[in-house]
């Protein structure tokens, strides 16, 4: 019965924590809470907590009359504040945000699209490195059916924060339908990049193929970046480290991984295992092929891939696991090489045999030699081999032993890598 700000509060909370409220009871509620609450909240941190309970409960009804209702009523606190707040960013798009999606509704304000650019512009001038004004500022170019203006606006989120939320995220991949738009969006550092360039690989590979050029200016640009806040102490050499090798499995091209290979043997010592390998691996060019498993292959030389193209994660050191890849035959291969995403142990290479085909049926084991990299600085290893010969189209990498390791593991598009 009374108007105040501290009995309006109570029943607003009283209103939104009651689990086992019928749809009329909660919209008889919310009628008397608005009445109760008129003239209540007269500053603006009184307003804010208005449309705060407003929301929540507006939220869990269904009726959809008592719904808008409760939206216009926050809208409409929404724009006081704004009026008394002209060059609140925060306040402005909030507003802005409102408006759109009550635009429909009768409370919603009358305003020309020049109107609503002056106001985005205002918000943008008034507060330019604020990460969730700018993404509020794109999805108001996004309603608006004005896709390539909300670009810049992902590029400032994206700049300006390491991680976005899972639905931020999927915002931003869902708007990124050609190459040009990764120049736009995304920026030229760690560890945005690597990120990314993991997110569109896995969840939009054909735009990562297609966006490849675009993708190494991108991914060049960061590793001179880090290159160069290493060199000014900006950075430690164990986060540039970190910042290369977590590129590495998700390079947009060979000019990438060479030079990527060029500045991880640099820092670590051309003259250790990991650096003198990369020394000879930069001047190999990585040959696009087609990966397959089998699991529990315990008679490998008599079996055949099938699942070509299957990029699950796969444990090559798991109770008989078989990978290959084919290739057309006669062409050179000069390096093979397995990569595991986590440090591995010393691993017998008695364990695993190699064996090669012409037609994924008939094998026939060779005698290859296996070697084992790892490092210090290195969250990962690999096992690799030089190939004797060339006349074969299938090959195959077997672990025989039924023993459950599991730690030469990767998606198996990066955990077998075929080099010329």
């Amino acid at each position: 019965k009374e108007s105040s700000y501290q009995s309006a509060k109570v029943g607003l909370v009283y209103a939104t924590s009651t689990s086992d409220n019928t749809e009329i009871y909660s919209a008889e509620l919310a009628k008397k809470i608005i009445k109760a609450s008129e003239g209540a909240f007269s500053s603006d941190s009184g307003k804010k907590l208005a449309i705060n309970y407003f929301v929540r409960l507006a939220n869990d009804l269904t009726d959809v009359k008592s719904k808008t209702d409760l939206y216009c009523k926050a809208f409409n606190l929404a724009s006081e504040i704004k009026n008394s707040n002209r060059h609140d960013s925060a306040v402005i798009t909030n507003w802005l945000n409102w408006q759109q999606v009550l635009q429909s509704s009768d409370c919603a304000v009358d305003l020309t699209k020049d109107e609503k650019l002056k106001l985005i512009e205002s918000a943008t001038k008034n507060n330019p490195n604020n990460s969730e004004i700018a993404y509020s500022l794109a999805l108001l170019h996004i309603w608006d059916n004005e896709r390539k203006k909300a670009l810049p606006y992902f590029n400032t989120v994206l700049k300006l924060s390491n991680s976005v939320s899972a639905g931020q995220q999927g915002t931003i991949l869902e708007n990124l339908k050609e190459a040009e738009d990764l120049n736009v969006v995304l920026p030229a550092r760690f560890p945005q990049i690597i990120t990314w360039s993991r997110t569109l690989k896995n969840e939009k590979n054909d735009l990562f193929l297609e966006g490849a050029n675009a993708l190494e200016e991108i991914q060049l640009k960061a590793i001179e970046q880090s290159v160069s806040e290493k060199v000014s102490n900006k950075i430690t050499a164990r986060i540039h480290l970190n910042n290369l090798f977590g590129l590495w499995p998700v390079v947009a091209s060979n000019k990438v991984r060479h030079t990527l290979d060029i500045e991880i043997s640099r820092v670590v010592g051309e003259e250790s295992a990991l650096g003198q390998y990369l020394v000879k691996r930069a001047v190999l060019m990585e040959v696009a092929s087609k990966n397959a498993y089998i699991l529990n292959d315990t008679l490998s030389t008599k079996t055949s891939f099938s699942n070509w193209g299957e990029n699950s994660n796969i444990a090559l050191d798991f109770n008989h696991t078989s990978i290959g890849f084919y290739k057309n035959f006669g062409q050179k291969i000069k390096l093979v090489e397995i990569n595991a995403s986590n440090n591995i142990s010393k691993l017998n290479s008695l364990f695993f045999e190699i064996a090669i085909s012409s037609d994924n049926v008939n094998w026939e084991p060779v005698d290859w030699k296996i070697e084992q990299v790892n490092n210090a600085n290195w969250r990962g290893g690999l096992l690799y081999f030089i190939p004797k010969k060339s006349d074969f189209k299938y090959l195959k990498i077997s672990y025989k032993d039924n023993g459950r390791v599991g730690s030469l593991s990767n998606y198996l598009d990066r955990l077998i890598r075929v080099y010329n």
